[in-house]
């Protein structure tokens, strides 16, 4: 979201839906963070924040809790995220976990600072879990918790990557709240309007493939601004296959004969952004391939 809507609209989105709890005036992030947390309270009251606590959850309650608010049966779970939650860790493999994301939340501080800032901001709990099917993820109905299963060939880069990519949907989440993305749910919950996913490459709701495109793109510019290309990603594939699979999500969106039904005004301007932030990477890269715009283009929205 970042690179789409810029850092003063992110914290323009999070001010307004956390305006009944500071009043509108705030004189730093801090005191944002606490309206944003009195908020989240109040709309997800079932799971646990405590307030400027340590981000990275150790106490069994604690992450018991935040466990159960993975595993809320969901329409558009089509991946059946609820089951993909295992085991706890062990204490050894909790603390060789911990020492390595906390190296990258510290890695993204000193390679992005707004972007570490938004992360202070809006993240307040980070759990482990085992799983066999899965690194991590987020969830709507627990925003600001990221949960992580952390392997043991990743990078720090692929854990700086794993961060950017959870943070990305939960910034997407907060922008939902305030402007609505989708027009109609049980229309994207129906298999005729699915679409290809920007990550997974695979037939997926709509809502997830909206998210995949942001992530995708954000990760493009993290990489070619701050992170490099690496040499051996573990947690998303090479830059380039990305740049393929994401043109082909929006394409495959917009091939939708339902696109207009299914998106809001400020969901259609999103995914502009990301196919013009896409042809921007590419013109300045000096590409050839020219990023071809959908034959039928709704007019963008001003970010408010």
């Amino acid at each position: 979201m970042l690179h789409l809507v810029g850092f003063r609209d992110i914290i323009k989105t999070i001010a307004t839906l956390a305006r009944p709890y500071h009043g509108g005036d705030l004189k730093d992030l801090w005191q944002l963070k606490v309206a944003l947390g009195r908020f989240l309270d109040n709309c997800q009251p079932d799971v646990p924040h405590i307030p400027f606590s340590k981000i990275l959850v150790s106490e069994n309650s604690r992450e018991e809790a935040l466990v159960k608010s993975y595993q809320t049966t969901a329409v558009l779970d089509d991946r059946d995220q609820s089951s993909m939650l295992g085991s706890p860790y062990s204490v050894k493999a909790r603390q060789r976990a911990e020492t390595a994301l906390e190296a990258a939340i510290g890695a993204m501080k000193t390679h992005h600072p707004e972007l570490s800032a938004l992360f202070e901001l809006v993240i307040h709990s980070i759990f482990l879990r085992k799983s066999s099917g899965a690194g991590g993820g987020s969830t709507s109905n627990a925003v600001g918790v990221i949960w992580v299963n952390c392997r043991d060939d990743w990078s720090r880069q692929d854990f700086e990557e794993l961060l950017i990519h959870e943070l990305t949907h939960n910034l997407v989440f907060l922008d939902e709240l305030r402007h609505l993305h989708f027009a109609d749910y049980k229309l994207i919950a129906q298999p005729q309007n699915y679409a290809r996913s920007a990550i997974l490459a695979t037939q997926r709701p709509l809502d997830k493939v909206f998210h995949s495109i942001i992530v995708a793109v954000e990760l493009i510019h993290a990489r070619r601004n701050f992170l490099g290309e690496p040499s051996s990603p573990k947690v998303h594939p090479p830059t380039e296959r990305m740049v393929e699979c994401t043109l082909a999500a929006l394409d495959s969106i917009y091939a939708s004969p339902n696109v207009t039904a299914l998106l809001t005004k400020r969901g259609h301007y999103l995914m502009e952004a990301c196919r013009d932030n896409l042809a921007q990477l590419a013109r300045d890269r000096g590409a050839a391939t020219q990023v071809l715009a959908p034959q039928t283009s709704p007019q963008p929205m001003a970010a408010a």
